[in-house]
């Protein structure tokens, strides 16, 4: 055994016997050092094969034979997992049992596992095993990761993903910065001068790393390297106010006199010369610290002043930090000079966005910083914008306004409008030519123009025989994205030194010809280079970090699909890998386009060599259906972002490897889709007639993938024919729309999923065009021509009934008016029933679109308009909707309990069921809408005389009940009264907080109203004697509607805050504090003597507004939300 060995053994010794002491005297000792001692251990048991046994039994001893330890337990349960190694067996198994003791982890449970452990600075290697299991837990359990992105868009700052990405980052920074990897960071400067030099002037390699740190600070500082050759280096050093203090304290004094001898010439080191920018950098700042600090410079009174008073062009500022990635850094300094410049102008605004003179203020003060620094406002602002992905900012800036090229380019490209960016391209010869080609490379590739690009860059390539690096990567992408791989446009360099495209390139390559250690090592070094670049990115803006972290995806789906090519392929392979492809793409659908299709553009050329590589017809089969399938998707994909060129290209691939005579298939169902995308309805409308037609001959009664290709067809085709108004409305609704639901019900096997929600869409498209007939109908009915022609109509039955009673003796004009007016009433009689049946028709497929699952649920609200407006015609198949799905319109149903007059007993009837069984169901919910009908005039009885008589004589005072305001207070005491049989405990607690509210809302506080602070409540309140109300939940909370009605682990009502403060206004609002079971605080309005339904309805309205704007990708992405109250 060697020394070092001897060495090792014996600290190994020492560590086991610090262990067991530990372990023994001082139980608590070893809890915050478990983790990096066994982080630390385990890399040795592979690496030292001669003391693998001795590192063994320490594990052994730390994790299996103190599992039992009170203090230990916890630690162990936090550790990483062991590697999966025979010799880690028993270890892993012991740690495993701890840690899922209480049953499997969430993926949530697994992120804050890995959270939980602290990151060590001098051991970031020790969380090694931690992020391969993270790494699979990740891949294992996709699914819920939508959740935990949606929770984690609630609140940024807390959010679990967030932490998750800063924790990844720090240990991604920790390990290049640790010294066992400092030799990754050598790649990047091994080809720099400074590297060169340092090799030549030093041999440690702490010296060498710290002469390129002052070098490449001093080019950041001042771009050159100082070079002083002086006759009579130390002329200037006789000066005697130099040796001399001053008035300036002693650290300026100092860095004064080594400035002037770095200065003088006399120092011939070359480090000593590289230190002075970053001297006469202090010196500069130090002073305005200490005026600062001593009050040395005048106050001039303005906070603007105040702030910003030192002399810095505040435009290079932003663009300094710009290149830093601080983006929104760079914004605020781009607005402050702005502002100072407005200022300086003596104008006392800032920017004004407004109509008219939005763009001449932001064009004017473009044109001046353009004079002054040669850096342009505009050009700037749409940079940073552009960096932090704000989508809306762009027009802010003059985007769509104003004529400078590159603003219009950046406009166009933004808004996807590549045929007009190749226009403008190609006009704009003024533009750089890399600037140029670079934009007219990215628009050709956009539109999906693969061979005109191809013919573009061989003649690029002829003109010029040296890339920049850009052009170059470009040049790459298009090369494996069309499978060119006997298009070398350089010389090969080696892994080292290579782009991300390049790296891709020789990837795919080396794949494509079986060559799997080129393979592996192409995209190493390409994952180093992306970690490296992600640790450059600023967390100030995420979304700078997007395009690596997309990067970073690709080559971990690239290199797992390296598996399928090493050995033969079996079925059940490449259908999983596509499964959890689309399970990763359903995280992403809210993502931009342009972090997308990369990904999906690498997809379809793994599938399509995948193909190439398969000779048995089987393997082939099955993976030409899955390349159809991610076409289709990636189609789909590019139609939701507006991009109809891509799609028109997907299906062009999809018919080389299908033949449309074979049968019908879905991707021609996309098709037609993409051509009415492209507006060629004419087309569209052809393919789908010649689809149903198909489909229609064909027996499909036993394939439910064709029944739901039927249906869909010929729903498409009905709602196409019925926009373009190419067909009468009853053949669009019997022969299409009508078919659709019939062929979706139709089907006597087991329903699945994509059959159920073709029948839902179905149902709805034909209770949508049904609905817009009736509207039609029920618009001409209200018209001016329709009262002209009753008018008419009258007339005529007047004129009719006059010949009759004086018995005129028939003639032709007699006839003809007969005859005239049984034509008119005939019509009127056919359109009367048009109308109801086109009623009738539309609630009937509302209800069935509701039954049939819960992806359409807002047309309930279109459903319950149509009920209401029509209460005469009775529906009672609306009583099979769940009732959860009644809840948003709670206060327009329970406003029309008991109102008779609007419809007849049946009607009344219905209503009056429906809302007890949705009160039923969900008590906490309604029970306090019912209360406040049926407390109506409640204010009367519990307030005190003085208090009755003063809200008399104020405007909001009460008005006399109308028999409409009693029979619907009549209704609700009825299903009160239903509802306390069901639930007498919850139903006396809500009454007795209800009656409390009206009590204290009627208090008169004109006492207290110029007071400010907590005023004390009155003791004899029933408010505060309200304890403990178990059944009663917070009013003012939001409940998550449970379809079951099964609610549990709700926050009910403990107590409430013996002070209440006034909120100012008519009638002094009061504010209470409500303490909940989960020991929170939360605020409530009491207000009295006014009408509060009118807030109600508001708060509902903005409620639904948030549901809508969650539900549009674009208003989701932007964040957008109506503030509730």
């Amino acid at each position: 055994m060697d020394v070092s060995l001897r060495s090792f053994s014996l600290c190994c010794d020492l560590l086991s016997r610090v262990c067991h002491t530990a372990v023994t005297f001082c139980k608590d000792a070893l809890e915050s050092h478990l983790h990096v001692i066994v982080g630390t251990l385990i890399p040795l048991v592979d690496d030292q094969m001669e003391v693998q046994e001795q590192v063994l039994d320490l594990l052994k001893y730390l994790v299996i034979d103190n599992k039992d330890n009170e203090n230990l337990y916890i630690m162990i349960k936090l550790l990483d997992p062991f590697p999966d190694h025979v010799v880690f067996r028993d270890l892993r198994i012991t740690q495993q049992k701890i840690k899922y003791s209480r049953g499997p982890f969430s993926l949530l449970e697994e992120i804050n596992h890995f959270l939980s452990v602290n990151v060590y600075d001098a051991l970031p290697l020790t969380r090694l095993e931690g992020l391969k299991d993270l790494r699979r837990q990740l891949e294992q359990h996709k699914d819920q990761m939508m959740d935990l992105m949606r929770a984690s868009q609630d609140n940024p700052p807390d959010g679990v993903m967030v932490k998750l990405v800063v924790s990844l980052l720090q240990l991604s920074k920790m390990a290049v910065n640790h010294t066992g990897e400092r030799e990754v960071l050598a790649i990047q400067y091994s080809k720099d001068t400074s590297y060169t030099k340092a090799l030549e002037l030093f041999e440690d390699k702490e010296l060498q790393w710290t002469f390129i740190m002052l070098t490449y600070l001093n080019n950041t500082l001042f771009l050159e390297v100082p070079r002083l050759d002086k006759e009579s280096p130390l002329e200037g050093l006789d000066d005697t106010s130099l040796w001399i203090p001053q008035s300036e304290n002693h650290d300026i004094w100092l860095k004064t006199l080594t400035c002037a001898f770095l200065n003088s010439g006399g120092t011939k080191s070359e480090v000593l010369q590289l230190l002075k920018p970053m001297c006469e950098t202090l010196l500069r700042n130090k002073p305005i610290h200490n005026s600062c600090k001593f009050g040395f410079r005048p106050s001039s009174g303005t906070v603007f002043d105040d702030a910003f008073w030192l002399e810095l062009n505040y435009l290079e500022v932003a663009k300094v930090a710009q290149s830093c990635a601080a983006h929104f850094t760079a914004l605020l300094y781009a607005e402050i000079y702005a502002d100072k410049k407005n200022m300086d102008d003596q104008e006392k605004r800032s920017l004004t966005f407004e109509e008219g003179s939005q763009c001449t203020t932001i064009s004017s003060l473009s044109e001046k910083s353009k004079e002054e620094t040669g850096i342009s406002l505009q050009d700037l602002l749409l940079e940073i914008y552009r960096s932090i992905g704000e989508p809306d900012s762009l027009y802010g800036c003059g985007g769509g306004k104003i004529l400078q090229p590159l603003t219009r380019l950046r406009t166009y490209e933004h808004e996807a409008m590549w045929g007009k960016a190749l226009v403008t391209y190609d006009l704009e010869t003024a533009i750089s030519s890399s600037t140029r080609q670079a934009g007219i490379i990215q628009a050709l590739q956009n539109l999906g123009l693969c061979h005109i690009l191809s013919v573009y860059l061989r003649g690029l390539d002829h003109e010029n025989k040296e890339w920049c690096a850009e052009l170059q990567e470009l040049h790459y992408q298009v090369a494996w994205r069309n499978m060119q791989w006997d298009h070398c446009i350089s010389v090969n360099k080696g892994i080292e030194g290579t782009s991300y495209h390049e790296s891709l390139y020789n990837a795919l390559q080396s794949l494509r010809d079986g060559e799997f250690s080129t393979f592996y090592e192409s995209l190493k070094y390409a994952r180093v280079k992306e970690v490296e670049e992600l640790c450059k990115g600023s967390l100030e803006s995420v979304y700078s970090l997007y395009p690596t972290l997309s990067r970073l995806q690709a080559i971990g789906e690239l290199e797992n699909i390296g598996e399928l090519f090493s050995r033969s392929i079996t079925d059940r392979q490449p259908s999983e890998v596509y499964i959890k492809w689309w399970k990763h793409s359903q995280l992403l659908k809210d993502s931009d386009f342009s972090f997308q299709e990369p990904i999906m553009a690498l997809r379809t050329v793994i599938l399509e060599i995948l193909m190439e590589k398969e000779m048995e017809n089987s393997q082939r089969e099955c993976l030409k259906d899955i390349l159809t399938k991610h076409l289709v998707e990636l189609s789909v994909l590019a139609r939701t972002f507006k991009n109809t060129q891509l799609p028109e290209r997907a299906i062009f691939q999809i018919k080389q490897y299908n033949s449309s005579s074979c049968g019908v298939s879905e991707w021609q169902l996309e098709e037609a889709q993409v051509f009415w995308a492209k507006k060629e309805q004419s087309l569209a409308l052809s393919i789908l007639k010649q689809m149903i037609k198909k489909l229609g001959a064909s027996c499909t009664e036993n394939d439910p993938n064709l029944k739901l290709i039927y249906t869909e067809c010929l729903r498409v085709c009905g709602t196409w024919l019925a926009e373009t108004c190419l067909e009468n409305p009853a053949v669009i609704m019997q022969t299409y729309l009508e078919k659709a639901v019939e062929v979706a019900g139709n089907y006597d096997g087991e329903s699945n999923d994509g059959l159920r929600n073709g029948q839902m869409k179905a149902f709805l498209s034909l209770a949508r065009f049904s609905d817009s007939q009736y509207q039609r109908i029920e618009n001409y009915m209200k018209s001016s021509e329709f009262e002209n022609k009753q008018a008419l109509l009258k007339r005529a039955k007047e004129e009719v009934g006059l010949l009759r009673e004086h018995k005129i003796q028939t003639n032709r004009y007699t006839v003809k008016v007969q005859r005239e007016l049984e034509l008119d009433e005939c019509a009127l009689h056919a359109l009367k029933e048009d109308r109801k049946r086109f009623l009738c028709k539309a609630v009937e497929n509302y209800i069935n679109c509701l039954l049939s699952g819960e992806g359409h649920d807002t047309w309930i609200f279109r459903l319950c308009s149509l009920w209401l407006e029509n209460s005469g015609v009775s529906e009672r198949d609306g009583m099979k909707i769940p009732s959860y799905k009644f809840l948003p319109l709670m206060y327009q149903l329970a406003a029309r309990m008991g109102t008779k007059m609007m419809g007849g007993l049946g009607f009344h009837e219905v209503l009056n069921n429906l809302i007890s069984r949705i009160s039923m169901d969900h008590p906490h919910h309604t029970l306090f809408i019912i209360l406040a009908l049926a407390n109506a005039n409640k204010d009367e009885f519990l307030t005190k005389p003085e208090a009755a008589r003063r809200s008399r004589i104020t405007k909001n005072a009460p008005k006399q009940s109308s028999q409409l305001d009693e029979d619907r207070t009549e209704a609700a005491n009825k299903i009160i009264r239903t509802m306390r049989s069901r639930r007498p405990q919850m139903v006396r607690s809500v009454e007795a907080l209800c009656d409390a509210y009206i009590i204290l809302a009627n208090l008169d506080a004109t006492q207290w109203k110029t007071q400010r602070k907590g005023i004390s409540i009155p003791a004899d309140q029933p408010i505060i004697k309200l304890k403990n109300l178990e059944d009663v939940v917070v009013p003012t909370m939001e409940i998550k509607v449970d379809p079951t009605g099964e609610y549990g682990n709700l926050v009910t009502i403990q107590s409430f805050k013996a002070e209440f403060r006034l909120a100012g206004g008519l009638n002094l609002p009061k504010i209470i504090d409500c303490l909940g079971s989960d020991g929170k605080e939360r605020r409530q309005l009491v207000k009295g003597r006014d009408d509060l339904r009118q807030d109600a309805v508001m708060q509902q309205v903005f409620q639904m507004c948030n549901t809508l704007l969650q539900r549009n990708t674009e208003t989701r992405k932007r964040k957008l939300t109506i503030c509730t109250y």
